[in-house]
């Protein structure tokens, strides 16, 4: 009983400690290179100070603009497409929760950013040649 007890203790302490970490986001925070931390569908999304974004996958290429306010981040794209989630950070992270789906990023580097860019190019062209061997 009192190892049950100890446990759960345990985890309450690890979850307050966790919401304990989180922060609201403000610009300055959002600004710089982001990849998600999905193996199988990379993506990444780079936050400009001037307010815009560009953001790449195996699908998409994105651009617009991008504000945040109370925690909501806003993204607005060229083709005016327009998504908001709620987006919060803790430990280097950033947690977005929008349009259906919650997905975490981490930070990245210009090097890493260019290693990563160039990984979803060659995937790219290999589902092309696979799916659509005639397209040029």
């Amino acid at each position: 009983m009192s190892k049950k007890i100890f446990l759960i203790g345990m985890t309450i302490v690890a979850l307050l400690s966790f919401n304990s970490c989180e922060k609201s986001i403000n610009k300055s925070d959002l600004v710089g290179t982001w990849t998600s931390e999905t193996e199988d569908y990379p993506e990444i999304i780079e936050f400009n100070e001037d307010g815009s974004f560009n953001k790449m996958d195996l699908i998409t290429n994105m651009k617009g603009s991008w504000s945040i306010e109370n925690g909501n981040l806003t993204l607005k794209t060229d083709l005016g497409m327009e998504m908001t989630g709620k987006c919060k950070s803790s430990n280097n992270k950033l947690i977005y929760d929008g349009s259906g789906r919650s997905v975490s990023y981490h930070k990245i580097s210009e090097r890493e950013s260019l290693l990563l860019f160039e990984q979803i190019e060659l995937q790219k062209e290999e589902a092309m040649r696979k799916y659509a061997p005639n397209y040029q």
